[in-house]
């Protein structure tokens, strides 16, 4: 037996052995408000995050003292029972996957606020992360016969017309309003606020495309009131400052971004043959020698050439395309080295490039060579194996790939110059057309891209895409619109929870960020956040 077969089959037993290890993270959804008397629900989420089956579960869900209980159900996994307004759950088995809870219960006839917690023990596995272990809900109970306010009434811009990418908004005050919160969402992307003020009239800086905009009225103990909805068309891009983020001597010709849950930025260096980490501006090595190419396995692991890298959210283990060995390696980032396996080898795939991991911990890769989109499922009850399908076929050197919450997935499918959409495996061209190269906005079909190479998504849902002309950034609806111009290298892209973009430029040795677009603020305007 080879000993990179045998280190593999160690790792493998490793996990093996840890089947009564467990990650249970527990989380409340609650109304914010409710009124007097009403009847409403707590629901109670038992996540169990890891990749196995969670044994001799218990919940304890203590409810406030004033209110009614109703009722409590635990579905077909928790038994529950209450006594003196506590609610106990168990459970003999949690499959991995959120084990849901609901608390009815019913509230005072007074004014109040309502505090509920919950509490999990695992009496019969091995929780090493109790950080998530409690949760807790704050309810308002209202007077809806002393809460009358009105909503704002908007007063400019005119519905639908046509703005600059510096938008001034405007609306009636209410009285009683402790503070504004003005909300927008761009071609279907998911609805965010934007700013807070206690003002009323703020300015944004708006993306190209049709917006969505609505002020929502906040109160101290009454529900928010929302204005009616209007629309604006913007059709010019705010400029973005671009900056160096971090370079030589640190890197060769970095290729891949990721980006984990504690904001690290994970970088493979294709030329050096290494996968590097960045936290707070400082680089570190996290795998593999500087300039040896290789494909030992293990403590020591050498890799050759590699280009993508994801990090999947709820265990923070790092993956990688070993793009020259064909290979994709798992490195496991919880002890004092970082040891690499091989998770997919060459019998799987050619020259993997892209590769983009779900919430839960399931991979896609873009099987560049092959020109296929590879999906890597997790075989429950174990770390690092995995079954591999084809997912999406007939494609053209994809090099990018990315999945967002519903599993729908993005290929940049390079050759053609396209992006593409699968949902459940059935595909569409999102943006771009199909074998022509070019540079030009808009939407649809009439945007056209030239090699696309990486892709990654924000929170809101919008794409954003290198190609050889620079950054571009594809809404939802399919309208396509350039971020940032000049730079013809770009490979590796991510997007921070604060929207900035940051990119791997191999030929310059850089990581570069493109930070957000500001704009001068109007002397009332509150705390601004850029648009997207």
């Amino acid at each position: 037996m080879s000993a990179r077969r045998a280190a593999l089959i160690l790792f493998i037993a490793a996990s093996a052995s840890a089947h009564t290890l467990v990650d249970v993270g527990m989380s409340i959804e609650a109304p914010r408000f409710v009124a007097m008397q009403q009847t409403f629900t707590y629901h109670v989420i038992a996540d169990d995050r890891n990749n196995d089956n969670g044994s001799g579960i218990v919940i304890t869900i203590v409810l406030p003292p004033a209110v009614k209980f109703v009722r409590a159900s635990g579905g077909s996994t928790f038994r529950c029972s209450e006594s003196k307004l506590t609610v106990t759950c168990a459970a003999d088995v949690i499959i991995p996957g959120p084990n849901p809870i609901d608390v009815t219960v019913t509230a005072p006839a007074t004014t109040a606020t309502l505090h509920a917690t919950a509490n999990t023990q695992s009496l019969g596995s091995l929780d090493l992360t109790p950080g998530n272990d409690n949760a807790a809900a704050d309810v308002v109970v209202y007077d809806a016969a002393a809460c009358r306010q009105s909503a704002p009434t908007l007063i400019g811009p005119v519905d639908e017309s046509p703005q600059s990418a510096f938008v001034r908004l405007s609306w009636s005050p209410v009285d009683g309003a402790q503070s504004y919160s003005i909300f927008t969402a761009v071609e279907g992307a998911a609805a965010a606020p934007m700013l807070v003020t206690d003002k009323t009239n703020a300015s944004l800086i708006a993306e190209p495309g049709r917006s969505e905009w609505w002020v929502e009225a906040t109160f101290n103990n009454c529900p928010p009131q929302d204005s009616e909805h209007r629309h604006f068309t913007t059709t010019s891009t705010a400029p973005r400052n671009v900056v160096t983020y971090a370079g030589a001597p640190n890197f060769r010709a970095p290729y891949g971004l990721a980006l984990s849950p504690q904001n690290e930025i994970y970088v493979t260096d294709e030329s050096d043959n290494v996968v590097r980490k960045i936290v707070g501006g400082t680089v570190t090595t996290l795998a593999g020698a500087a300039g040896v190419a290789g494909a030992t396995e293990g403590q020591f692991a050498l890799f050759n050439g590699p280009r993508g890298v994801a990090v999947t959210p709820l265990d923070g283990y790092v993956y990688v395309t070993d793009t020259q060995n064909h290979e994709v390696r798992i490195l496991y980032t919880g002890g004092q080295f970082v040891p690499a396996f091989t998770v997919g080898s060459a019998a799987d795939f050619n020259a993997p490039s892209g590769i983009a991991a779900t919430f839960r911990g399931n991979l896609y890769v873009a099987d560049t060579a092959n020109n296929l989109v590879r999906k890597m499922t997790q075989i429950t009850g174990f770390i690092g194996l995995f079954t591999i399908s084809t997912y999406a076929r007939d494609l053209h050197g994809p090099l990018g790939v990315a999945v967002d919450q519903n599993e729908t997935v993005y290929v940049a499918d390079t050759e053609d110059h396209t992006i593409r959409k699968f949902v459940n495996g059935a595909g569409s061209i999102l943006a771009g057309e199909s074998g022509v190269a070019g540079s030009s906005d808009g939407r649809g079909g009439e945007a056209h891209f030239d090699h696309p190479t990486a892709i990654a998504l924000d929170a809101r849902g919008n794409l954003f895409v290198t190609d050889r002309n620079g950054v571009r950034r594809i809404a939802p609806s399919g309208l396509t619109n350039t971020v940032a111009r000049g730079f013809a290298t770009l490979t590796g892209i991510l997007v921070d929870p604060s929207d900035r973009i940051f990119v791997a430029d191999p030929p310059a040795h850089l990581i570069r960020m493109i930070d957000r677009a500001t704009a001068p603020p109007p002397a009332t305007a509150g705390r601004r956040r850029a648009a997207h």
